[in-house]
């Protein structure tokens, strides 16, 4: 797109072709873009695609003729509008030209149809390992305000408030149990470790932790007044993943304290997993019960570390990036480094002793190090087994 804009497309001369593609083209709708803010030297505004984890910065004409896209207009009235409000005339291939930047972008999708994806589909508020490609989709709900408006509602009642204070007090009453017993509980984890139940219960923990974990974050979004376009969880070969996706534009204008409670939802499932388990395990006499309980007790705070690590792309990153007001930075990070494969071979190693190249370095280094730790414990858990069931 030229650099000044809207007026360079207007100067344009206009093709038959283009003109006759563009009075029958279909409406379009803006794709849920956020203005972040941001305006440069130039003057140019930046806006933020959060389907697509994308940043462009845009001349006020062209932000001014974006807005327009209601998903309402047709050609001839965009360009009516535009006149009327900026004061200046587009000729109908300029806008064609310009329709056609914006799709490419994802800016512009047509009326009454979601943004078309380019990147992980499940991009949004993430738990879970190996993001590169889509998982296969175990559940997904679309429809939140049916599945969980309800119990939102129990919640927000007196009877609802009762609950959660009883489970409060249960899960507070777990962790200083917990403390008081140190050696009793967390000396017990090596041991565990070494034993078969944590084989047989990891994937249904986790799976069940996970369900919970992404429920907390939505329900927290949904309380806040963001709605939910979908909440589910997904498969990649021997992993699980989860999504919420809240609607990106109105979660994005919340303030930040309210963006820190729709995150940290999540990890408070986790933590309140183990305060009830801890509870239970100080109740049960039976040694193996004892030890069943207590690894699945465990479980959940182990699986919940990679969402805590701000150098992967979980809730701790999602605080911290928002905190620096910079949403795309994890991938903008990861590309950057990628890009630079080819110019380190040619001398250019100064370009990654920047913030970004580092940032890169390091999520480049975390995710080596879990795929390492997963590994490591596949290959635990198959000497287990074998010991197990080979006597």
């Amino acid at each position: 797109m030229p650099e000044d804009g809207a007026t360079a497309l207007a100067d344009r001369q206009t093709d038959p072709a283009t003109l006759a593609r563009v009075s029958a083209s279909a409406h379009f709708a803006a794709a849920g873009f956020v203005e972040t803010g941001g305006v440069g030297p130039d003057g140019k505004s930046e806006v933020y695609l959060p389907d697509r984890d994308l940043r462009v910065r845009l001349h006020p004409r062209q932000l001014t003729l974006l807005r327009l896209y209601d998903g309402t207009r047709d050609t001839e009235a965009v360009l009516t509008a535009f006149a009327a409000t900026s004061g200046g005339r587009m000729k109908p291939d300029a806008l064609g030209t310009f329709e056609d930047k914006m799709r490419s972008l994802g800016f512009l999708v047509h009326a009454g149809q979601g943004a078309e994806q380019k990147v992980d589909p499940f991009a949004g508020i993430e738990y879970g390992l190996a993001r590169r490609r889509p998982p296969k989709v175990i559940f997904n709900l679309d429809d939140t305000d049916r599945s969980l408006g309800p119990l939102l509602a129990f919640l927000r009642r007196p009877a609802g408030l009762g609950v959660l204070a009883c489970l409060g007090l249960l899960v507070a009453w777990g962790w200083v149990l917990s403390f008081q017993q140190q050696t009793a509980v967390w000396g017990q984890f090596p041991r565990l470790l070494n034993t078969v139940w944590w084989v047989f219960l990891f994937y249904p923990v986790w799976f069940t932790v996970m369900t919970l974990h992404e429920f907390g974050h939505a329900l927290a979004c949904m309380a806040k007044g963001v709605p939910m376009r979908e909440v589910g969880i997904g498969r990649r070969r021997m992993l699980f993943v989860g999504w919420a996706k809240p609607d990106q534009a109105i979660w994005s204008a919340l303030g930040y304290g309210d963006k820190v409670f729709t995150v940290i939802a999540g990890p408070l499932v986790n933590l309140s997993f183990f305060g009830l388990g801890a509870v239970l395990w100080n109740v049960i006499q039976h040694p193996t019960m004892a030890d069943i309980v207590l690894s699945a007790a465990l479980l959940p705070l182990f699986t919940m570390v990679p969402t805590l690590i701000p150098t992967n792309k979980g809730d701790a990153y999602l605080l911290v990036s928002e905190a620096i007001g910079q949403p795309g930075y994890y991938t903008r990070a990861t590309r950057h480094v990628w890009s630079l494969r080819k110019r380190l071979r040619e001398g250019g190693r100064a370009e990654l002793f920047t913030p970004l190249g580092g940032f890169g370095v390091l999520v480049l280094l975390t995710r080596l190090a879990m795929l390492s730790v997963v590994a490591l414990g596949v290959i635990h858990g198959l000497r287990l087994l074998w010991r197990f069931f080979m006597g």
